[in-house]
């Protein structure tokens, strides 16, 4: 697990002050160590062996090979949703991403890449698999899993969800407590407390405003919001029972949808699907969070 100090200097390399070249054949960013970044900065950086470009390569069908084989570890289920409840709770970032990740893999079936074809889209290079939305491609590890400890995950089908539970898997400490469950149950209560027509931009802004999320900031707002429409916890008025926590959907499915929501919305909107399709008057799904709860095995 990366420290406070290390997540520090490393906003210095991915965010605040970038140099980086791009590699165009690989089709990722390479990123080099910031002039302005002291010594003192840095060392924790070297402490720790983080190495700021890991550059990976995964085929669609290595993927869904390493997904079975994590989807194995039992214990895993528990972690996630441990890890979750402490995002909500405690403010821990790093703890949105794994629940999305597990559940996917979990629900995914096992299939071989089969393209995924659309007039509406140019995808400049291979086009995703119909399934699951990966293809073969390269990844910036390193910055990925700096992505996922600001509370920037990724809920879609990638790669990059197999350097997310691989991690977590090596955590120690994943233990949520009492305060973390009341706290979630009063993100609920906050969120059924919405107007009928209150939308999921409009909900973020009200959660930051009501000060119910430690340490939270609008980035990591969005994204825990976005994973509990994902979770299914926060229902949408698409789909009935929508929740990747029991089903497979497939990446066709999920384009489809979106763009019914492009449909629905103002032509300048940029709608993500489940989310966006949430509106006050659905609420949430009490049983699926109440699932997380006791799926964390707590000490009450």
């Amino acid at each position: 697990m990366l420290d406070k100090d290390v997540i520090k200097a490393l906003q210095k390399v991915y965010q605040k002050e970038k140099d980086y070249d791009y590699d165009f054949e690989k089709d990722v960013s390479i990123y080099n160590i910031p002039s302005t970044i002291k010594e003192k900065e840095w060392q924790p950086i070297i402490e720790s062996g983080f190495n700021i470009n890991e550059i990976v390569y995964f085929s669609h069908n290595g993927v869904v090979e390493k997904f079975a084989i994590l989807k194995q570890q039992q214990q895993l289920e528990k972690i996630v949703c441990n890890l979750f409840l402490q995002a909500i709770g405690k403010g821990f970032h790093r703890g949105i991403q794994p629940i999305f990740s597990y559940y996917f893999i979990k629900n995914l079936p096992s299939h071989n890449y089969l393209k995924y074809d659309n007039i509406n889209c140019d995808f400049n290079d291979e086009n995703p698999c119909t399934i699951c939305g990966i293809k073969d491609e390269w990844h910036n590890k390193s910055e990925t899993v700096f992505h996922l400890y600001i509370g920037y995950p990724r809920l879609y089908g990638t790669a990059e969800l197999i350097f997310d539970l691989e991690e977590v898997l090596s955590f120690t400490e994943v233990k949520a407590d009492k305060h973390d469950v009341e706290i979630f149950y009063r993100l609920l209560d906050c969120i059924e407390n919405a107007h009928d027509d209150e939308t999921a931009s409009e909900l973020i802004k009200r959660i930051a405003k009501e000060k119910i999320l430690p340490k939270s900031n609008n980035t990591s707002r969005t994204w825990l919001i976005r994973c509990l429409a994902s979770l299914g916890v926060i229902k949408n008025a698409i789909v009935d029972d929508f929740s990747i926590m029991s089903k497979h959907y497939s990446y066709q499915e999920i384009f489809a949808w979106e763009e019914e929501l492009h449909k629905r919305m103002p032509a300048r909107s940029d709608p993500v699907f489940p989310v966006s399709a949430w509106c006050g008057r659905l609420g949430v799904n009490r049983e699926l969070a109440k699932q997380i709860v006791k799926t964390a095995e707590l000490k009450m």
